[in-house]
This record gives structure tokens, C-alpha cells and sequence, in this order.
């Protein structure tokens, strides 16, 4: 069967395997008639919205300087006169069929699944557990569980839509995935987790320089040193999950939203009663202006006629009458 190798430079690999069929204990598994070296098998089947059907081989021994190989099988070049639908399922039985007598085989469940972003990648893509193993076929990237002995979650306050999780793994070493979607898998990553001690962080990244050399100096374990750090272990017996639930984050903006209408209502109530009382004062100064303008008009009226004084003297005379 031909397959593509996608971390040996899309090259074309022909697998067979020899005592698949039952009637052989051998069970050798051959990549272009070499033989490979084989710890376990994990598939990914392919659907409507994903072209490959993705095979994981995890090796014993390094072909060509890998230890794992991704081998990819689309079902969009095969099988061509029959329906979408039929392609997908012919292809993803044909894989099942090839490997499914292997005791190192087993399919993956495609249904709890989360989205992320491994360290040392740039791409966000789909992340597959297979109980040893969380696998993305996309960045072909593969995260061992085995040796993990802690998970931390950072990036955890209740405004962050995106969290972040560390592998604290024994020897002291660490791994990461970034940038996963809150409101869809937190959940799902708790539960794919559980068997794991867990420890939630605040909204920072959590300072591992530090803490790596922390826990050097001093001989600390991952329980120490999360105690150290963040503050103690949270208690699973109890529930205890993140003080972020699903649809906090709808009820936050319903909140926000209704605390903004009211500031603008409050705010068009202020600016309405600031222009009464303007309008108030503007029509008091006006009448008292009109009031003013009427007394003295009537006080000209009443007043006699002042005589007028000659410029050239100080004496009053009368003013000349002409004759007609």
C-alpha cells in the first residue's frame, strides 16, 4: 500500500506487512522492502473535512535519523468513481485492514480532541490523545505522556479567552502547548489530563527560568515547587476547576454591555438636566432684560424735556422758533 512519508520530504513509501494476515507470528512491517524497527502504531482516520488518513509509527530503532515516521493516505486520489462519502470510508479501512492484526496498533479517538499550538511550532492545529501520546499529524509533532508527572495551566483568568499548559515532565524537563481556545477545551483537556497532578496559575505565564532553577538548587519535586510558586495543590476530590465557567464569559459581556447602556443613559440624563437649566437661566435673564427695557422706556416718557445748552455757553437758551 502507498503511502506518503510527510517528515521524510513527502516521499512515496510502500508499506506491507508480513503476518498481518494471521497465518504468520512474525508480524514484520516493511518500508520499501526494508524492515522497520516498531514500538506502537496509532491512526487517524480521515473524513468529509480531512483528506489523510494519518499513521504513526513510532520506531525502536531511527529510519533515516526519525524515530517517528507520519505516514499520510488521502483518499481524494483514490477510489475516484465512487461518492465522497464511500472514498472516506474505503480509505480509512483500508488503512485499518493493513495494520489492525499488529498487537503495537490502535486508532485514535478523533471526537475529544482540542486545538494548540506545540512550542517550537508556528502553526495551531488539531491534537489527538491516544493515552501514551498526544499527536498532531499537522506539525508533526508528537508529546510522549509517559514520562509526565505534572500539568500546569497558565493564562488563567476569567477575561482570557486563551490558556497555555506545561508538561512537567521527570528529569526536570518541560514542554508546552499555546494558545488553546478556553470556552472549547478546557474541559476537554481536564478530562484528557486527569490522570495527571494539575495546577492552575493566575493570568501570567509562570516564571519556569525560575522555578527550573529553583527546583535544581534545591531538590524540589513538581509538587514543591507548584506549592512554591503558585500556592498549593488544587484539590480534585472537591471539583475544583477555574473560577472561569462555560458561559462566564456571555454573562460578562451582558453585564458589560448593560453597565455601558446605563452610564450613557445616566450620561443623556445629565446633559438633558445641564440644558434645562441653562434654557431656565437664559429665559429668566431674558425676561428680566425685557422688564429693565419697559421701565425704561416708561421712565423717558414721564421724564420733561431737558433743555438744551448752547456749546459756545454755559448760559441755557431757549431753543429759536422759525417762522413759517
Amino acid at each position: 500500500m502507498i503511502f506518503t512519508c510527510a517528515n521524510l520530504r513527502n516521499k512515496k513509501c510502500n508499506i506491507k506487512v508480513d503476518g498481518g494476515d494471521g497465518t504468520s507470528s512474525l508480524n514484520k512491517v516493511m518500508l520499501n522492502d526494508e524492515e522497520l524497527h516498531i514500538t506502537d502504531i496509532r491512526m487517524i482516520e480521515s473524513s468529509l473535512t480531512k483528506e489523510h488518513v494519518n499513521i504513526v509509527v513510532f520506531l525502536s530503532q531511527p529510519y533515516k535519523k526519525k524515530n517517528e515516521l507520519f505516514l499520510e493516505y488521502s483518499w481524494l486520489q483514490h477510489n475516484k468513481k465512487l461518492e465522497d462519502e464511500d472514498r472516506v470510508e474505503t480509505a480509512n479501512k483500508d488503512c485499518c485492514t493493513l495494520f489492525d492484526k499488529l498487537p503495537c496498533f490502535t486508532k485514535c479517538d478523533t471526537e475529544n480532541t482540542f486545538e494548540g499550538r506545540f512550542d517550537g511550532t508556528y502553526d495551531m492545529s488539531v491534537i489527538y490523545n491516544t493515552g501514551e501520546y498526544l499527536i498532531s499529524p499537522t506539525t508533526k509533532t508528537v508529546l510522549s505522556l509517559k514520562n509526565v508527572e505534572s500539568v500546569f495551566f497558565e493564562r488563567m483568568a476569567s477575561y482570557q479567552k486563551n490558556f497555555d499548559i506545561t508538561f512537567g515532565q521527570s528529569g526536570g524537563n518541560t514542554s508546552s502547548i499555546f494558545t488553546i481556545n478556553r470556552k472549547k477545551f478546557y474541559k476537554v483537556v481536564k478530562e484528557t489530563l486527569k490522570d495527571k497532578e494539575q495546577y492552575e496559575g493566575g493570568p501570567d505565564p509562570l516564571p519556569w527560568p525560575s522555578m527550573l532553577r529553583t527546583m535544581k538548587n534545591e531538590q524540589l519535586n513538581w509538587k514543591k515547587v507548584a506549592e512554591l510558586f503558585i500556592g498549593g495543590e488544587e484539590d480534585d476530590d472537591d471539583d475544583v476547576s477555574s473560577d472561569w465557567s462555560e458561559g462566564s464569559e456571555e454573562e460578562d459581556d451582558d453585564e458589560d454591555d448593560d453597565a455601558e447602556f446605563a452610564d450613557l443613559v445616566d450620561e443623556e440624563e445629565e446633559e438633558e438636566e445641564v440644558e434645562e437649566e441653562s434654557e431656565d437661566d437664559f429665559t429668566e435673564e431674558e425676561v428680566e432684560e425685557e422688564e429693565e427695557e419697559d421701565i425704561f422706556d416708561i421712565e423717558e416718557c414721564n421724564s420733561p424735556k431737558k433743555r438744551k445748552y448752547d456749546s459756545d455757553s454755559t448760559d441755557e437758551t431757549e431753543p429759536k422758533k422759525t417762522k413759517l
